[in-house]
């Protein structure tokens, strides 16, 4: 069984398998922006990426509005999965970071995602998740999870997309729902293996 959940969130867990996970690169920069910020090209995610780089995953934090309260590095550094933390970094900074937490009965929930909001929109959240699903795959992890807020379709989207499931919980089932059309996705509960509804 799962790690709980919290009401206020939404869970989806890995289907159990190391499969093979797709390529992901990053979306380019849309002609509408008007950011000054350069073209990025697909980074190389080589195992220095892995190390743990606490000045750089905290300022990853701290620009996308995750303050870390004091004591709060402690507590991540006894969950974490060895050499799991991915930062992405272009021209030498760290632009998105994820790292993957262990839980009760063996579970490990990715976590920690965030993109410096400049860089957004380029499909940096979906480029740290999928390296970091490969790397704890890699790592002969299979009982994988991931929850967050239901105003957070792209981290939602991004989750199915790489092919995690929802959790089945009755009451949250009308929240899947709108979850699915507002991400176009198929609301699909025998696929994910829900009980008949």
């Amino acid at each position: 069984m799962m790690p709980h959940e919290r009401p206020e969130t939404l869970a989806l867990v890995w289907p159990g398998s190391a499969r093979a996970q797709p390529t992901v690169g990053i979306a380019p920069q849309r002609a509408t922006e008007q950011r000054a910020t350069p073209q990025l090209e697909p980074p190389q995610l080589a195992k220095a990426d892995y190390v743990v780089d606490r000045p750089a995953f905290e300022a990853v934090q701290a620009a996308a509005g995750w303050q870390m309260p004091p004591g709060q590095w402690a507590d991540l550094v006894n969950e974490w999965v060895a050499e799991s933390m991915v930062l992405l970094r272009v021209e030498g900074f760290a632009v998105a970071a994820a790292c993957a937490l262990r839980r009760t009965d063996d579970w490990i929930e990715l976590a920690w995602v965030a993109v410096v909001p400049a860089f957004r929109g380029r499909g940096l959240g979906r480029a740290v998740c999928a390296a970091l699903l490969a790397r704890v795959l890699e790592l002969g992890h299979v009982r994988l999870f991931g929850s967050t807020q239901d105003a957070r379709l792209p981290a939602l989207r991004i989750y199915l997309d790489l092919g995690f499931a929802p959790v089945y919980r009755a009451e949250k089932v009308a929240r899947w729902q709108a979850i699915c059309a507002a991400t176009g996705h198929a609301f699909a509960p025998l696929k994910w293996g829900w009980p008949a509804l």
